[in-house]
């Protein structure tokens, strides 16, 4: 069962006039991170096991670049965020539930450089 930590401070929401682009992108998400940000088990797990705490995680899914989507995931579509949380690249996987205005945190961990180029924006063998 997911985990509410409660509302995320108030951020300026910086999207685009049409939501588009990275503006728009991290506009929407400043948007929902007024809500509630829910923890799976799974992230929770995962967050326990590396050390990585929630504050790393609002900083990436605030501030970070959205470089994948999963627009087919069940039961919302999903997405992979790239960012910096308090000085450590992660990755976190979330997605908007704008129904109940949360985001759903859905795993995060540290990019691994045997499977991602140096960027840590691209899959190797992509």
């Amino acid at each position: 069962m997911p985990i509410a930590s409660g509302p995320a401070p108030q951020t300026p929401c910086d999207a685009s006039a049409n939501g588009t682009g990275a503006a728009g992108v991290r506009g929407r998400i400043s948007a929902l991170m007024k809500g509630a940000l829910v923890f799976t088990t799974h992230a929770l797990r995962r967050m326990l096991k590396h050390g990585i705490r929630s504050g790393q995680i609002r900083a990436v899914l605030e501030k970070g670049e959205r470089i994948e989507d999963y627009a087919d995931d069940t039961p919302l579509p999903s997405y992979l965020m790239l960012g910096s949380g308090e000085g450590r690249v992660l990755h976190v996987m979330a997605a908007d539930d704008e129904v109940h205005d949360e985001t759903i945190v859905i795993t995060s961990y540290e990019p691994d450089p045997n499977e991602w180029e140096s960027d840590f924006r691209t899959r190797k063998g992509r």
